[in-house]
């Protein structure tokens, strides 16, 4: 691993990116957001911020200057409900050795999943996914607390995400940690965080997972974000769009 990446991401150990590998970290990721599909059915049937004002300090997750806005067009995934997001590739917005981004779509989960790699970086790997589904009558806080129960039970609360929001709209986000079983014994914490907002009884939520890394170090704020990929997933989130809803 080279000296420039340990720097990068200092609370990544050469130890720790090492076992990443070990750990089969696709398979980890891949594993711990794979049951979105089937939570869309369970919540069915029972029924990564607002822009903030000049004098209120950014202090969530999708608030990472000086990562500058994307300078090209983005990519626009419209689901089989009518929900979009319109994304960027890591490369647009993160300039510091970016991650690959592949794009994958699931009609019948309703979702759009970007997958993020950087051999040279293994610990900006991670994944995004967003995900739509009828509310119910569920808050948004509930929504995210079955995500997690769904996908990650054993993760523990980390904290709550200030001032949440999925495409602009209000609503909850949560993270979460967790300590996979490693196949070599070293473990390597992973932080999941799920943001989900409701408009007209709909849930959009975004859900992401990658390994810890330690943030206050690199942005020029107090942050509380320990993902790699919440560098440059701002546009991502703020280009959700319910139904209805045009794209700017």
């Amino acid at each position: 691993m080279a000296i420039e990446n340990a720097a990068a991401f200092p609370d990544a150990s050469p130890e720790q990116l090492a076992s990443i590998r070990h750990l089969g970290y696709r398979g980890v990721l891949a594993t711990l957001i794979g049951g979105l599909a089937l939570l869309t059915v369970v919540l069915v049937i029972p029924g990564i911020t607002l822009p903030p004002t000049p004098t209120t300090p950014c202090t969530s997750l999708r608030c990472l200057e000086p990562y500058g806005i994307p300078a090209h067009l983005p990519q626009v995934y419209t689901s089989t409900e009518g929900w979009s997001v319109q994304w960027y590739p890591a490369s647009a917005v993160f300039s510091e050795q970016p991650p690959t981004t592949s794009a994958s779509a699931s009609a019948s989960a309703d979702q759009l999943q970007l997958d993020f790699t950087n051999p040279a970086a293994p610990a900006q790997d991670g994944q995004l996914a967003f995900i739509g589904l009828p509310a119910k009558g569920a808050s948004a806080n509930q929504i995210v607390t079955g995500l997690q129960q769904a996908n990650a039970p054993n993760a523990v609360p980390d904290y709550v995400v200030p001032g949440a929001s999925v495409g602009y709209m209000p609503g909850y986000g949560e993270a979460f940690q967790t300590t996979p079983v490693s196949a070599d014994g070293n473990p390597v914490k992973f932080e999941v965080v799920i943001m989900c907002a409701i408009r007209h009884d709909y849930a959009i939520c975004a859900y992401a997972v990658g390994p810890q890394v330690d943030l206050n170090r690199i942005v020029n704020h107090p942050t509380k974000a320990k993902l790699a990929l919440s560098l440059w997933a701002d546009p991502d989130l703020n280009g959700v769009r319910w139904k209805g809803e045009s794209q700017p």
